[in-house]
């Protein structure tokens, strides 16, 4: 199977999920009992981050796991300022710990990401599946066909994929099921789609 084009997501700056999960940190994460120590360690973290300052940034947000130790909220901050930093076995094992505390689709999601990145393809799988029971999106379903590309599970990829084309038929993701056939050595399936793809343009 071709790399399917799929997953730029996997591949956009940690920048983008650093920002991303600090607009839905209080949504997804259980908000930890504050003190007025941890709301100054906070803020020092976050002025931190917004320079660049990442070992700054690291060394606040352990201050504050030091004195919450279930502080979900900083482990998963901790864990994308890793991201930034390249340091994907902290990273991992940061976003692993946030997902047993408070189990979140953000949590889950990157701790997935990062296993991906650092060629742990199992746990990967492990921590996507998790993340695509509890919400199926197109874009999540996609980086989970990605993960079973690389694992050689070339069935469920097709599997997946056809769950994607059953929400958005769009010729992009049909092309990606051709692919997944023909990986799957289902030929016939996979000329049936080049049909399709075919009326489409007529």
């Amino acid at each position: 199977m071709a790399e399917l084009g799929l997953l730029l997501l996997l591949f956009l700056p940690a920048g983008y999920l650093l920002s991303r999960y600090s607009k839905s940190t209080q949504r997804d994460v259980i908000t930890p009992k504050q003190t007025e120590n941890i709301r100054r360690l906070w803020e020092y973290a976050e002025v931190a981050i917004s320079k660049q300052r990442y070992e700054m940034a690291e060394r606040a947000l352990l201050k504050i796991l030091k004195s919450d130790q279930k502080n979900t909220a900083a482990y998963n901050r901790l864990g994308l300022i890793y991201v930034r930093m390249n340091r994907y076995d902290d990273a991992a094992a940061c976003f692993d710990i946030a997902s047993s505390l408070a189990p979140s689709i953000a949590s889950l999601y990157n701790l997935g990401l990062v296993h991906f990145q650092s060629g742990n393809y199992e746990q990967a799988a492990s921590a996507l599946e998790k993340v695509v029971d509890l919400e199926p999106s197109t874009k999540r379903l996609l980086v989970f066909a990605k993960v079973h590309q690389k694992l050689g599970n070339h069935k469920r990829v097709v599997d997946i994929i056809n769950q994607v084309v059953k929400e958005e038929p769009t010729r992009r993701n049909l092309e990606y099921l051709v692919e997944a056939y023909e990986s799957a050595k289902q030929y016939k399936n996979a000329d049936d789609i080049k049909l399709r793809i075919e009326q489409l343009q007529e």
